[in-house]
């Protein structure tokens, strides 16, 4: 789950599910590629927003055994230095890239004013929702949990799925999102105010959480309401009372290294609760919930602010999602043939081996 934060304060979402490259890497993961040569000012700048960056780390990082560690120690003297060092840019990302979880990035402003414009660019065809329902199979890609690209309604499509067939659910590409969106998702197959999420701010938190369902999507375009939720305390999430439809077939999810965060917990839970099948390769292993700090300069900082976990206790962060069956797909941003999901299917018409 991602959210960022404005300068009136507001959390938004960095609505960055449209820049992908050509290798099909989210950009949220990859922003060092865009950024090479990008003029930064003069030695001041460039120290106010060191000082910033240390400064924030130091507070709200959250993993906090290594702000108490030699490494950080370590870390602050290397980002004191690139203030006089050369590639001062391609210093600092990788300084802070390197911190020990996921979803921890510095962006210089020109790539902040491009997320921000992001909602404005077309979906590429390999970012599209696609629905299909063959003889033996209903295949449903879900590529963005991010709102507003996910949306409720469009779940209502499922009720054209083939009955009693799989259901076939591909979120190779699925950069994450809400979990709001994850919740509407998960409701579908486990049915209404069912727990499939748990966080926290600090680990082994044992403090009693305060359950949410998930919000209208009206209040929580940018996952405002998602990220204030989260920063109050520890919280277990539920399905909706009134999912859109209900999905009673057996379910195959499709996984992949390209598959981050709240995409991962979709995976996980509906094989933990829901009793699915995960066909093909490891996930990401991206999953706390993390935003966006202002820093000097029109810079900024994504940073990880809450431990998130399956309702189970399963912490997905730095290890993914495994799969039940190790499948190689040739290209995951190519459209999946007939033949290929008739395959896929009979895993469960056959049994897995």
């Amino acid at each position: 789950m991602v959210g960022r934060s404005d300068r009136d304060g507001l959390v938004r979402s960095p609505d960055i599910a449209h820049h992908v490259r050509a290798d099909g890497l989210p950009a949220h993961l990859v922003f060092y590629d865009h950024w090479m040569g990008v003029r930064t000012g003069e030695r001041d700048d460039r120290e106010a927003i060191v000082s910033a960056l240390v400064a924030l780390i130091g507070e709200r990082y959250l993993d906090r055994h290594y702000v108490t560690s030699p490494a950080w120690v370590q870390t602050r003297t290397d980002l004191a230095a690139a203030v006089d060092g050369p590639a001062f840019e391609d210093r600092v990302a990788s300084l802070v890239g390197g911190l020990p979880l996921s979803h921890t990035h510095i962006l210089p402003p020109d790539l902040v004013a491009r997320i921000s414009a992001a909602s404005a660019e077309p979906t590429p065809p390999h970012l599209r929702r696609v629905f299909r329902a063959g003889p033996r199979w209903t295949y449903l890609k879900l590529p963005s949990l991010t709102l507003p690209a996910f949306s409720r309604a469009g779940l209502a499509v499922l009720e054209e799925r083939t009955p009693g067939k799989p259901v076939i659910i591909d979120v190779r590409l699925n950069d994450g999102g809400a979990s709001s969106a994850l919740g509407e998702a998960l409701g579908v197959f486990l049915g209404p105010d069912h727990p499939y999420l748990r966080t926290t701010l600090r680990r082994a938190d044992h403090t009693e959480p305060r359950v949410i369902r998930p919000f209208d999507e009206a209040i929580n375009t940018d996952h405002q309401a998602d990220v204030e939720a989260i920063e109050s305390g520890p919280t277990l999430w539920h399905t909706p009372t009134s999912p859109i439809v209900r999905v009673d077939e057996p379910v195959i999810v499709l996984t992949g290294p390209r598959c981050y965060s709240c995409g991962e917990v979709l995976a996980q839970v509906l094989r933990e609760d829901g009793g699915a099948l995960v066909v093909g390769a490891r996930t990401a292993g991206a999953v706390v919930a993390a935003r966006e700090y202002d820093l000097p300069g029109g810079w900024a900082a994504m940073m990880p602010f809450a431990w998130m976990t399956t309702a189970a206790g399963t912490e997905l962060e730095g290890d993914g999602v495994h799969p039940d069956v190790l499948w190689a797909f040739d290209d995951d941003m190519q459209p999946l043939s007939d033949e290929q999901l008739d395959e896929i299917a009979a895993f469960l018409e056959c049994g897995a081996e």
